[in-house]
């Protein structure tokens, strides 16, 4: 595991840098020494490849109308208001309906930004440091014949909308590359777009990310943030691999390559989730957000 403290910034890593699985951090952030901490993060190898890739209010209230602005708009909330939040993943910020249809769901850290919410019935507040789910919608998938800069081949999946790219999925080995349409590396260098928007899945990123929502689960000071990982929703499986023609061994190969990446990536989904609500859990309760506010909901039923 690597070590690094958690104000340092992190480059766009080069051919012999690693990527983190998540973010694990500690002390919580009610701490006031929260910014002084160390962050752990388990290794993952580094993107090789040339390419371009919430939920509804608890059933006990009305829908939640969450109006999330940057501070400095209409909502802003008086220093002397309710205890900030800090770190939280605002999976109350997207409809069910959105969750449970996308194809999968990244998260982006509004890191330089304040964000301004307020529930129905509830006090306005303001969240430093929010995760934002994205979710990443598709309604056709087709794949092309991918080769690595070290001759290796695999496929690229092409996720799309009404025509339009809105993501790649590369496939080399038991590699997978998950690029949102908005990438580049340019527009990551200068701070325009998340690096969640490429993520890097080792073969063993699966075992390195329960290693890390364990430690999350068994030590309170410790804290989860999801911008390494994605949730596969249920519209991923809808997509039907459009066929190339030709050779049909190659299109065999391609779905075969497909159905295990599905797979792999539905197998982050539990402990994704488990990280997320032990990490809401902890910051909405430091912050005072009653259960009367608004509850958080249920990612488990969204993702099944």
């Amino acid at each position: 595991m690597s070590l690094r403290p958690a104000q340092a910034p992190l480059p766009w890593p080069s051919s012999g840098d690693s990527q983190p699985t998540g973010s694990l951090f500690g002390p919580p952030v009610r701490r006031p020494r929260f910014w002084e901490s160390m962050a752990i993060s388990p290794p993952r190898s580094p993107p090789t490849l040339t390419s371009s890739p919430p939920t509804g209010a608890a059933n006990c209230f009305s829908r939640l109308q969450i109006d999330e602005m940057t501070l400095g708009e209409a909502a802003i909330v008086p220093e002397s208001g309710p205890t900030p939040l800090c770190s939280a993943v605002h999976t109350w910020g997207v409809s069910e309906e959105e969750m449970h249809s996308a194809a999968y769901v990244f998260f982006e850290e509004a890191k330089d930004d304040v964000v301004a919410w307020q529930a129905s019935g509830g006090k306005p507040r303001i969240s430093k440091g929010a995760v934002l789910p994205q979710p990443v919608f598709a309604d056709a998938l087709r794949w092309s014949p991918l080769l690595s800069e070290t001759g290796e081949r695999g496929f690229a999946f092409s996720l799309l909308l009404e025509g339009e790219p809105q993501a790649t999925i590369e496939v080399i080995e038991s590699r997978i590359v998950v690029v949102h349409g908005s990438f580049s590396p340019l527009s990551v260098e200068a701070g325009l777009v998340s690096t969640s928007t490429r993520l890097v899945f080792e073969g063993s990123h699966q075992e390195e990310l329960q290693r890390v929502v364990d430690s999350i689960l068994k030590d309170d000071e410790l804290g989860y943030l999801p911008t390494g990982e994605v949730l596969a929703g249920r519209g991923l499986d809808k997509l039907v691999l459009r066929r190339r023609g030709g050779d049909g061994c190659q299109d065999d190969e391609a779905q075969k390559a497909w159905n295990l990446t599905k797979t792999r990536l539905k197998q982050m989904n539990s402990a994704v989730i488990a990280g997320i609500d032990a990490q809401n859990g902890r910051e909405l309760a430091a912050a005072g957000v009653s259960a009367k506010e608004f509850a958080l909901p249920n990612l488990r039923t969204v993702f099944s």
